[in-house]
């Protein structure tokens, strides 16, 4: 890890796309409520995934535990939407 990068782990709002793996590029996105309806809002543009961890058993089908590279700014906002309780997306990037 470079001084200005740290590592984040979540569990994302929906199961990520299958082509997500570690190494992948993805950006993050939430929904929030606004006056005029609900909105689309790109919290990072790119991260780099490290893993995707799925459970075992009864919880295989629920969303991976997602760990993230990200730059200081980028975890700061991810946290943010993690502490508000907004689910938060994984989308994949080409």
């Amino acid at each position: 890890l470079l001084p200005n990068q740290t590592v984040v782990r979540f569990i994302p709002g929906l199961l990520p796309a299958a082509s997500i793996r570690a190494g992948s590029a993805v950006s993050l996105w939430q929904v929030i409520e606004s006056e005029d309806g609900y909105q689309p809002q790109r919290i990072v543009s790119v991260a780099e995934v490290l893993s995707l961890e799925y459970g075992e058993g009864l919880f295989a089908d629920e969303a991976p535990n997602v760990a993230l590279l990200l730059n200081l700014e980028q975890s700061t906002l991810l946290l943010q939407a993690v502490a508000a309780d907004f689910p938060v997306y994984v989308l994949p990037l080409p």
